[in-house]
């Protein structure tokens, strides 16, 4: 709590201070998180991805509007992300299709967020349950 705050005011007298915070064990990258802006209906495949790693494994993934989904990539491990989308998305600083996006794993791996925002829930509590229980259990489709 506040200890960004304090570590940008020791860069002031040690410069290498956050920097091997940042990169020692004290904060842990729980995932990559790529945010998918679409108008796009509920459960229509948005974007599909395909995660090179440096070992030369492929996975690929068809992302659907309005979920969670992950893909798998270990804490610290690089890859390399192609989006190509299937309707109109938006992500921001990314051109979707064009380069390969270099990514790193976290403890939840890579994961892909189509809820949009702000996160809109049912007034119906049965259905605001049933989206909530689906949110969190992302799919590996």
């Amino acid at each position: 709590h506040g200890i960004l705050s304090l570590l940008g005011a020791a860069a002031k007298t040690n410069p290498l201070l956050p920097v091997q915070v940042l990169e020692s064990t004290a904060f842990i990258n729980l995932a990559t998180v790529v945010s998918i802006g679409s108008k796009a209906k509920s459960g229509t495949v948005v974007l599909k991805a395909r995660l090179q790693t440096a070992a030369g494994k492929v996975r690929e993934l068809n992302i659907k509007q309005g979920e969670l989904a992950s893909l798998p990539l270990a804490f610290g491990e690089t890859a390399v992300l192609m989006l190509k989308p299937e309707t109109k998305v938006n992500i921001a600083d990314i051109e979707t299709g064009k380069e390969p996006i270099k990514v790193r794993g976290g403890v939840c791996g890579l994961v892909f967020d189509t809820r949009g925002r702000p996160l809109t829930l049912p007034k119906e509590q049965v259905h605001r349950l049933a989206m909530l229980d689906r949110w969190s259990k992302p799919s590996n489709q």
